[in-house]
């Protein structure tokens, strides 16, 4: 079975659109079709259901998906060790990244990878935590970035703890300090995630142990579109310093660290237990873990991250 067809069948499952899939390997919509078209006729089935709003996986599909993915892993692994034993580090690498770290830390990581590992491509995807997870179990990527411990993956090593911080438009009284006491945000209109998000849940918690509940004025499950309804006045969000530094730079947003008590989140580099541990997927790790030490004065993160193995009712805030 050629290997090109499955890796194609893979990657549309995984975006769920024909032309995203397509655009990724630079090829028209109607050719990748017909990929997919010949490995269902190999196949004697359906794998995949085609409607206006993308697609999705059939039963068929959802049978043959991981036994698809992991002779996909096998070839890579194989390619792999062919090159190691040659002494080149080549392959691509899959990272999964949190929205609020993505842009600062993944742009050192490639810039840098670029350098160090010529032969290596980076392929770089971004997501909320619970995503990630579910990605790094299913083989979708080599590396991704956690907020918790215990998420089924190879190792969970700590790169940052990141404080949180009450985000505001420019010039707002409540963000003007450098920092504000939790009590202080009892009424303010907030927007959180949609629960059962993890973090909506430990807020809450916290909330309640200081004796007030969030004034929520609308879920959002985007880092970005969250950034965007605090600019128009919706609401304040509560996020990290490093997700909302370019806006603050460019005088769109203002934010104040939240004290009394601290809210911080560690963040944990983790790899996939269902793809191979390949030699550049290890030095890329490297690179990763450097790349957050060196970066971690100018983000304000804490770094090496100590001390973070904290459940999220006892205050690790688990989203982006």
């Amino acid at each position: 079975m050629d290997l090109a067809k499955l890796e194609a069948f893979a990657c549309v499952a995984e975006l769920g659109s024909l032309s995203k899939a397509a655009a990724r390997y630079g090829l028209v919509p109607s050719a990748l079709s017909r990929q997919l078209s010949a490995l269902e006729t190999e196949c004697r089935g359906r794998l995949l259901h085609r409607t206006g709003r993308g697609v999705s996986l059939t039963e068929l599909g959802e049978r043959i998906l991981p036994k698809a993915r992991a002779l996909l892993n096998d070839a890579k692994s194989l390619e792999a060790e062919i090159s190691e034993s040659a002494g080149t580090v080549r392959g691509t690498v899959r990272i999964a990244c949190l929205p609020s770290i993505a842009s600062s830390l993944m742009t050192k990581v490639v810039s840098e990878a670029r350098k160090a590992l010529p032969d290596v491509i980076i392929h770089a995807s971004e997501g909320l935590s619970g995503n990630i997870e579910q990605w790094l179990a299913t083989g979708v990527c080599d590396l991704g970035f956690v907020l918790r411990k215990g998420a089924g993956c190879v190792f969970e090593q700590p790169v940052a703890k990141i404080q949180l911080c009450l985000v505001g438009p420019p010039g707002d009284p409540l963000t003007q300090d450098e920092t504000i006491p939790l009590a202080r945000l009892a009424g303010v209109p907030v927007l959180q995630p949609g629960a059962p998000n993890a973090m909506r849940l430990s807020l809450e918690h916290t909330a309640r142990q200081h004796g007030f509940s969030w004034n929520v004025v609308a879920e959002m499950e985007s880092v970005a579109l969250t950034k965007e309804m605090v600019i128009a006045g919706v609401g304040y969000g509560v996020l990290s310093m490093a997700s909302v530094l370019p806006e603050i730079q460019r005088g769109r947003l203002s934010a104040a660290c939240i004290v009394e008590p601290v809210l911080e989140r560690p963040i944990y580099l983790s790899a996939s237990s269902t793809r191979p541990s390949t030699v550049a997927v290890r030095h890329v790790s490297r690179l990763i873990r450097e790349a957050a030490q060196e970066l971690a004065p100018a983000m304000g993160w804490t770094f090496p991250a100590e001390g973070l193995d904290l459940a999220p009712e006892d205050g690790a805030l688990d989203a982006d």
